[in-house]
Formats: structure tokens, C-alpha cells, sequence
């Protein structure tokens, strides 16, 4: 299994290669390989291994029956060889969010999130040769820190004073799934993979009990859905480097939240403009008009952006400096949850073990030190409950 798993690797960095070398290149490997015994199985061990697969999908297995049953492993892998798979209807539920409004999570089968994930795995080497490093969201080595340390090095650097600041309007529920597929077919010169993918994304969804179609958008809670959204939006990533040629600024993206630095309010208006129109004709997409969304502001107002505030304030010499700040919002969230265990009947042992695991996530999600401002009063809020910090 060693061996061809390394075999696995060697392919990912061919298929790489062929595409990073050959813009025109396209893949016919991948339905091969989603055949292949010891690549389902590293696939099948990888996914059960992650915490979301044991939320049930509509058939209502879960990991832990794939550990109890082998049998159900089994019959996946009779199926992927036989080519005889058929995807299975989505169960959606939804989620409530901080702003009071309603997310809807599509749950594939777990044998269906096993095979999104084995597709996504070996595409994911051809699209990332496209792929531009303005590119942040869901990608191999990148994420939001490197997305904020991209902005404030250019702030830094090229002494940009405004952001546009906007994101895609419902942009999982719209994208077309005629304009996805021609951008497929630019890298995939297979039919039975197009096929494959095709019925896992327009897979019937079931909620109010009853069966949808599913003509457009991707589903959120698949596999595929965070590269595939990379693949559809690739195309904007490469319009506003066409701009930006033009107009001065740095851009960075992580999924459908984007931001665009600029040397003028008007230079940002011009931008959103053209951005705005190469959605709605080549994309079929939208701008968010929510206006905490979508807006042009100067850097010294600050703007939000992954969960960090980047904003210029004054040093201590009187100097411009360009700062990250955790959002209020979020410190008070994390003030409150720590209040509600201190009055949960728990002792101070069992406080600090259960709220630690937190201020760690915090602690690293933020890149702080242990005597940063907002981990020290977070901390001393555990230690010392009666001295609570608003």
C-alpha cells in the first residue's frame, strides 16, 4: 500500500507539472485512479478520521458504522470499480448565524463525501496550476493569515488609503452549473469524470420531507464544493489582475469575500464597477448590496476581514502604523462563553480545563502571545472570575 501510494504522489506531481507546463493540458488520469483500490482506501482511512463524518447524511450512516461494518467500505469500492456509483440525495438542515439570519448545510452520504473527496484530491494538482496568488480560500499551504499578511504588507509597503471591501451575493446558491462545467472541460478531457462529477453536484436535495431538484449552486457541506468554487471563481481572479494592470492595487480573495487596495476612493468605485459587470455577464453572479458587505472605506477607519480588523492608527511616536485587531464582536462572544461556564457549576479545575482548549484556538487562530492585551484579560477572566474585564 506504501508503494502505491507513492505511486499516488508521483502522479499528483506529473499531473502538476503537465498543467504548470502546458496551459492547454488536459487530464484523462482521474477516473483510472478514483478506480484504484489502495488510493480509495488512504482516502476512505483520511476522511473517516475527520470529525464532520459523523453527522449522517440521508441514508444516516456514519463513520463509526464504516469502522463497526466493513461491509459498507466493501460495497463503495465493488461500486467505484464496477463504475456503477450513483450519487444520493443531500439532506440539508440549516444553522442559525450570529446575525439572526438562516444557513443551509447540505449533508451528502458518507460514501458520497468519500468520493468527492478522492475527486477532489487528485484534481486538485491540475487546477492549481491556474490558479493565481491572489487566491487564498481552501488552498494547499495558504489560508486567512496569509490572506491578512498580504493586505497589511501592501498597505505597508505600497502605501495604499482605501479598500473596497465586498462579497458575492448568495454565491453557493448561484453559480451556474453550465458556465462551472465549460470551465471544467478547459482541464478534463474525460467524459466519465465530467459525469461523475455532475451527478454528485446536481445530487436531488431532501428537506421538509420531500426530494428538490438541484439545477444550480453547489452544495455547502460537500467535498467539492471548496474547489470547485476555486475552479468558477478563478475567472474573476484573473479579470481584476487584468484591472489592476490598469488601475494600481493589490487584491486578495478567500472564497467569495474579496478585497481590493487602492490610492483613491474613485480608483475603488472604478473597480467595483468593472468587477460588478464582468460578474453579472460571465459569471451570472452579484455583488452583495448589504452594506456592511460591500463598501469603500479609508484604512485608517479599519475594515474586517477573515475574523481580523486591519486598521492604520498612530505609535506612540505620533508615526502611521498599520495594526491587526481582534474584532469587539468576537471578544465579546469570547467573554460570554467564558462567563457562562464560571456560572455553570463547575469548580475552577474543571473551568480552566474545559475554557483552555479555547484560549488556545484563539491563541493560535490570531498569532497571539500569552501577554497580548485580549489573551492576558481572557485569561486572568478564568483565573480571577471575581475581577471580570468589560
Amino acid at each position: 500500500m506504501k508503494t502505491e501510494f507513492l505511486d499516488n504522489q508521483i502522479l499528483y506531481n506529473r499531473l502538476f507539472l503537465q498543467a504548470v507546463n502546458d496551459k492547454f493540458y488536459r487530464c484523462r488520469e482521474i477516473s483510472d485512479l478514483l478506480k484504484d483500490t489502495d488510493y480509495l482506501i488512504s482516502v476512505i482511512l483520511d476522511c473517516l478520521q475527520q470529525p464532520g463524518m459523523a453527522v449522517p447524511g440521508f441514508d444516516g450512516e456514519t463513520a463509526e458504522m464504516w469502522y463497526r461494518y466493513s461491509e459498507l467500505a466493501a460495497v463503495f469500492l465493488e461500486k467505484a470499480h464496477a463504475e456503477i456509483y450513483q450519487a444520493s440525495p443531500v439532506r440539508r438542515i440549516h444553522i442559525p448565524k450570529s446575525s439572526g439570519k438562516i444557513r443551509y448545510i447540505g449533508i451528502p452520504n458518507l460514501s458520497d463525501r468519500i468520493l468527492q473527496k478522492a475527486i477532489a484530491r487528485a484534481l486538485e494538482p491540475v487546477v492549481e496550476a491556474d490558479f493565481l496568488p491572489s487566491n487564498f480560500g481552501y488552498r494547499p499551504g495558504l489560508g486567512s493569515h496569509q490572506a491578512v499578511s498580504s493586505l497589511t504588507a501592501a498597505i505597508e509597503q505600497q502605501g495604499f488609503l482605501y479598500i473596497l471591501k465586498s462579497d458575492i451575493a448568495s454565491f453557493f446558491d448561484t453559480v451556474n452549473h453550465d458556465i462551472l462545467f465549460e470551465i471544467l472541460n478547459r482541464r478534463i478531457d474525460d467524459p466519465r469524470l465530467i459525469r461523475t462529477i455532475s451527478a454528485l453536484i446536481k445530487a436531488e436535495t431532501y428537506f421538509n420531507e420531500k426530494l428538490h431538484a438541484n439545477e444550480i449552486g453547489l452544495c455547502q457541506g460537500s467535498c467539492l464544493s471548496p474547489l470547485m468554487s476555486n475552479i468558477y471563481l478563478h475567472l474573476l481572479d484573473v479579470e481584476v489582475s487584468k484591472i489592476l494592470m490598469n488601475i494600481p492595487g493589490h487584491y486578495a480573495r478567500y472564497c467569495d469575500d474579496f478585497i481590493v487596495l487602492t490610492h483613491s476612493a474613485n480608483e475603488a468605485a472604478a473597480i467595483r464597477n468593472e468587477i460588478e459587470v464582468f460578474l453579472g455577464k460571465r459569471l451570472k453572479l452579484a455583488l452583495s448590496t448589504e452594506p456592511h458587505k460591500s463598501f469603500i472605506t479609508h484604512i485608517n477607519q479599519g475594515v474586517t476581514f477573515l475574523g481580523c480588523t486591519i486598521i492604520r492608527e498612530r505609535d506612540r511616536t505620533g508615526n502611521f502604523a498599520v495594526k491587526r485587531r481582534i474584532p469587539k464582536s468576537r471578544q465579546r462572544i469570547w467573554r460570554q462563553r467564558i462567563d457562562d461556564l464560571l456560572t455553570g457549576g463547575l469548580t475552577q479545575a474543571e473551568c480552566t480545563e474545559t475554557i483552555q482548549p479555547m484560549l488556545m484556538g484563539i491563541q493560535a487562530q490570531y498569532q497571539l502571545s500569552k501577554t497580548d492585551t485580549t489573551m492576558r484579560k481572557l485569561t486572568e477572566r478564568v483565573i480571577y472570575p471575581q475581577r471580570k474585564q468589560r
